[in-house]
Formats: C-alpha cells, sequence, structure tokens
C-alpha cells in the first residue's frame, strides 16, 4: 500500500467508512471482511495541468519545432466543430480516469469542455486562462473571464475556478494585477519558462518571441525588456496570499528558484512546481 508519501508493508489495513471514505491505516487487528488485493493500492492521480479542449488537436501539430511554432500553429490550427470536440474530450475523459487520475486541473479558453465535466468522474479545477496583450483591453477580458466563471460555478458546483495568467508573453502588466486583485487566497497557475526563449527576451530584448509578436502585427512583448529573468520579472505582481502551480520550469535557474522561494515567503505565497517533461518535446 502507497500512501503517496511512503510504501507500507503488507501488515498495514486501510480503513473506511460505509461510504468509501479515507478513516484510517491501521496496523492492529483490523476485524472481519478484510479484503486482499494483488498489486499496489494508492491515492488516485493528480493531473496538474491539463488542456481537455484542445483534445482534437492530439498528435496533428509537430513536435519538436520549438515553443514559438508550436503556439503558432495552435492558433492556426483549423476550427473544429463542437461535436468533434465533445468526442474527443470524451475519449481524454475516460483516458484519465482509466488511468487512475482523480482530479485534474485543466486549462479553460472558453465554455466547450462544461458538459463533458457534467458527466465526468473526476473533480475538476478550472484554470481561466486569460490572455491579453495591451492593457487597454484587460478590463474587458478580466470581465469577460469572470461571467465565464460564474457559468462554470453553475454548471460545476462542486468544481473550483480561477482566473489564470497564461505566461509572462501573453499578459501585460495592467491585466496581471486585476488577476492579483481577483484572486486572493486562490489556487492559480501559469506557464513558466517553458523556453529559452522567455529569458532572452526579457533579460535582452531578442530571441524568437520578437518574430513571432511580428507575425501577429505586434512590435514589442506586452511586458518591457526588465533586465530579469521571466520569474524574476512577473512573480512581483502577486501578493495576495495566492498559492501558484508554476508548469514547465524546464529553464528555470537556481537563482530564480531562490528568488522565487524568498519572494513567496515575504509575501504570503505558496509555489508548486509542475513540471512537465513530455510536453517539451
Amino acid at each position: 500500500m502507497f500512501t503517496g508519501y511512503q510504501l507500507l508493508d503488507q501488515s498495514h489495513v486501510l480503513v473506511t467508512d460505509e461510504n468509501g471514505t479515507v478513516a484510517d491505516i491501521v496496523t492492529a487487528e483490523a476485524g472481519n471482511d478484510v479484503q486482499r488485493f494483488n498489486g499496489i493500492l494508492m491515492p488516485g492521480h493528480i493531473n496538474c495541468h491539463c488542456h481537455l479542449e484542445l483534445s482534437h488537436m492530439r498528435n496533428r501539430i509537430p513536435s519538436g519545432q520549438g515553443l514559438t511554432r508550436f503556439i503558432s500553429s495552435v492558433m492556426k490550427f483549423p476550427e473544429a466543430g463542437q461535436a468533434a470536440k465533445e468526442q474527443s474530450m470524451a475519449l481524454a475523459d475516460i483516458e484519465m480516469y482509466e488511468n487512475g487520475i482523480a482530479a485534474t486541473g485543466d486549462i479553460c479558453n472558453e465554455r466547450c469542455s462544461i458538459q463533458q465535466k457534467v458527466k465526468s468522474g473526476i473533480q475538476w479545477y478550472n484554470f481561466l486562462e486569460l490572455t491579453n496583450l495591451d492593457d487597454a483591453k484587460a478590463e474587458e477580458r478580466v470581465a469577460f473571464y469572470s461571467h465565464m466563471a460564474n457559468e462554470f460555478k453553475e454548471a460545476l458546483p462542486s468544481s473550483n475556478v480561477a482566473l489564470s495568467p497564461h505566461a509572462i508573453y501573453s499578459v501585460s502588466p495592467r491585466t496581471f494585477s486585476l488577476i492579483n486583485d481577483n484572486t486572493k487566497n486562490h489556487t492559480i497557475t501559469m506557464h513558466n519558462q517553458e523556453c529559452a526563449d522567455e529569458d532572452e527576451l526579457f533579460r535582452y530584448g531578442r530571441g524568437r518571441f520578437l518574430q513571432f509578436y511580428e507575425s501577429i502585427g505586434r512590435k514589442a512583448a506586452p511586458l518591457p525588456v526588465s533586465g530579469k529573468s521571466s520569474i524574476q520579472t512577473w512573480l512581483p505582481y502577486f501578493n495576495n496570499g495566492q498559492t501558484i502551480i508554476l508548469v514547465h520550469n524546464t529553464y528555470m535557474h537556481e537563482d530564480d528558484i531562490v528568488f522565487a522561494n524568498e519572494y513567496a515567503a515575504k509575501n504570503g505565497l505558496q509555489l508548486v512546481y509542475c513540471l512537465c517533461p513530455n510536453a517539451n518535446l
């Protein structure tokens, strides 16, 4: 039996109440009706970072091209109908459930996943992901996603919902500030240092993100060049008791980890590092 922290020997017995809720793990005499199984009994897995609504794109976007080309491919991907999306989401939901995933933190850019989640056996935490490059549109975008959050809450009353920024290269300063104001003591999430170009952009104002901005008609990133790494540039926007799931962290350096943990301790934040090596191929 694996508790999530340690592997116990065969003398231990898991005790549940009549509803199936775990009550205790004991080594003393457990009474009658003890069931024995071959294999390992363990808690359900947590999928910290999922894009359920993009399931229809699975295996249809080339890997190995770098993040900026991947983002461009997602943006240019042909629009799929709701029926196709629902079919792909249902298959992905079943696959996760059958592989022992009990709860999922899901990135949501639209409403299309709601009906699948109503039917799902998984517990969902819905991160409504904001992208907004212009301060002038910040209030409008936050209001739009706040309204969407109410729709998620009404349809999925047992699930959690929180606004979350996409990444440093896609969120303006005012948008960061409004998200901070709207997520006091919430768990939120953000892609962090997924590629070397993030640091290249904010340390030196160069790299492949400049080409990406040009391709969408922009001349610069939404945040000014800071001379600092990505996380040292964006983390100071948060000071409202949030738990922040940092996703990827592929190019996070030791001094970034020291900075982030010290800043979090001083400002009442909790940081959780979600590593996704398979997603960075």
